[in-house]
């Protein structure tokens, strides 16, 4: 498993125009390089690992790994119990208790929504501020400015809180939770053609005598094919 975000590189360095389009091949591509830069050798024996590790998430309604369509797993339906087994044993099999599974499953994603967060919170685009500038003065909300949500936070953290969180840093919070809540109806396009880019890195690192074939639709980092 890659280290944490310390030994990532800063989404900054990487083209703004690539982060943008954060579902898309390129940033794909990108993303699967870095973890594969910092996680274990690709083996026989472990290479479905990196694959559940970069791609397999947690089903946020039944708080367990998606298995099944999230209707038919909730609790009191067939697919719960076989959710709580398959949760069990992943979590057993890449060594870590079932309430930390979230943590070790979901990188490529995780990842490319944590990109667009930083960028969002980085700064706006110079076509923005021209947009906003005959307004200046009048007290206009910020993109992603949510009083509600921020009130939530300070009622749930309230007693926590040594003091007050300054106002700029609730809203750079309530937008990385607004765009975190927006980019999951992305996920089917990122798991879809993401699993294809996976494979096709995985097959890449085995260590094995034949040189395996596999390419995919997108722009991975991938060696040739021999004729």
């Amino acid at each position: 498993m890659p280290p944490a975000d310390e030994s990532a590189p800063d989404p900054a360095a990487a083209p703004q125009e690539v982060i943008a389009r954060a579902f898309g091949a390129e940033n794909r591509a990108r993303l699967i390089d870095r973890y594969f830069q910092h996680a274990a050798p690709v083996t026989t024996a472990n290479a479905w690992q990196h694959v559940y590790r970069l791609l397999l998430w947690i089903d946020r309604t039944t708080a367990l790994a998606h298995c099944y369509e999230s209707d038919k797993a909730q609790p009191g339906r067939p697919w719960y119990a076989r959710s709580l087994a398959f949760h069990d044993w992943v979590s057993q099999q890449l060594g870590v208790e079932p309430v930390a599974l979230a943590e070790q499953i979901d990188w490529l994603f995780r990842e490319a929504v944590k990109d667009l967060a930083a960028r969002a919170v980085a700064g706006r685009s110079a076509a923005y501020e021209s947009q906003r500038a005959p307004y200046t003065g009048r007290a206009f909300p910020e993109p992603g400015e949510d009083p509600e949500l921020a009130a939530i936070i300070r009622e749930a953290l309230g007693r926590w809180m040594a003091s007050e969180p300054p106002s700029e840093e609730l809203r750079a919070l309530t937008r990385r939770i607004h765009t975190y809540l927006a980019q999951e109806n992305k996920r089917k396009n990122l798991v879809g053609e993401g699993f294809e880019d996976v494979i096709a890195a995985v097959m890449h690192r085995l260590t094995i005598s034949l040189t395996p074939c596999a390419s995919s639709r997108t722009l991975c980092e991938i060696a040739s094919c021999p004729p």
